[in-house]
């Protein structure tokens, strides 16, 4: 762009509005342009209904929410006399948000006995100031462990995934070694990867107009280098992934998960095995590579190469 000119109109740039609204930027997170009630005021009529259509169909942010609701062993319970780490062999039942909650309270509990450890060594300004810090942490923790905090949290912008979503995203999260969340953790990584490349690329875009125009109007209305600054932070899209970071716990500070949810979560669960091997757990004296059922390799179609219709890797 030449030095002096003025940044393109949005009425000749709307795939960026079309991106945002396909990954779930919402039309209420948007920043004003110009004083302009909506933003596709400022687009032609043909790509304010394509941008408009955009923003009416389901989004990559809502398909994330719903299949982050669905995922399974939030709440679970073994089977019964199945190793199910019972002392009695019954069936053992977990859930997640009891274990987590369990977590940062003895994580909370032991700062606060190591706060009351300093109170020879510290001054009584240096205490306060801990005692503040505490408590401030556990109220951080508390607006996601309550429902009802979460739900006005929710309510006054400040959060967006549902709190079983949340729930499960923070699951995969913490526990994305097991082989079973590997995958959904992958896909959480990409998201933030997206949005954090989106940001990027606004945050260049402001410096551009800056470093080209100063303080110069835009040509649709809006500010300027001040409106695209704005927008780096205010049009982030999953925001909630990001801030899942401040409730992650030391590895050490989370209890194990149940020896046959372990199991579960393992390369086993998608295995063709045996009861007595799917029952299992790694790390148990049952812990042995699990035997898997014979079965004959399937047949194919033979190109030419002699294998007679058979995979030669033995996959069925």
């Amino acid at each position: 762009m030449p030095r002096g000119a003025r940044p393109s109109s949005p009425r000749r740039c709307p795939l960026s509005r079309l991106i945002e609204n396909k990954l779930g930027l919402r039309a209420t997170q948007r920043l004003s342009y110009g004083g302009r009630t909506g933003y596709c005021s400022v687009l032609s009529a043909d790509d304010a209904a394509t941008v408009a259509a955009a923003e009416a169909e389901p989004s990559l942010f809502a398909l994330v929410e719903a299949w982050l609701e669905r995922t399974p062993f939030l709440e679970w319970t073994g089977t019964a006399g199945r190793g199910g780490g019972g002392g009695d062999g019954g069936a053992t039942s977990f859930s997640f948000w009891t274990h987590y909650r369990d977590a940062v309270e003895a994580m909370l509990a032991a700062d606060e006995a190591s706060l009351r450890g300093f109170a020879s060594t510290h001054s009584p300004a240096a205490l306060e100031g801990h005692a503040r810090d505490l408590a401030a942490q556990r109220a951080h923790f508390e607006s996601l462990l309550d429902p009802e905090k979460y739900a006005s949290s929710m309510a006054r912008g400040e959060r967006r995934l549902s709190h079983r979503a949340m729930q499960a995203a923070l699951f995969i999260t913490l526990f994305q070694r097991e082989p079973g969340l590997q995958l959904p953790y992958r896909l959480l990584s990409a998201l933030l990867s997206t949005d954090e490349q989106l940001c990027a690329w606004r945050a260049r875009h402001a410096q551009m107009v800056h470093r080209m125009l100063g303080a110069k109007l835009g040509t649709g209305g809006s500010s300027g280098y001040s409106y695209l600054k704005a927008t780096v932070e205010r049009h982030r899209i999953f925001t909630d992934l990001f801030n899942i970071a401040t409730f992650l716990l030391p590895e050490s500070a989370i209890p194990p998960l149940p020896a046959e949810l372990r199991a579960k979560l393992g390369f086993a669960f998608s295995m063709v095995q045996t009861p007595r091997a799917l029952a299992s757990a790694p790390g148990s004296p049952q812990a042995s590579p699990p035997p898997l059922r014979a079965a004959p390799p399937h047949p194919l179609p033979d190109g030419g190469g002699g294998n007679g219709g058979v995979c030669p890797v033995g996959f069925h």
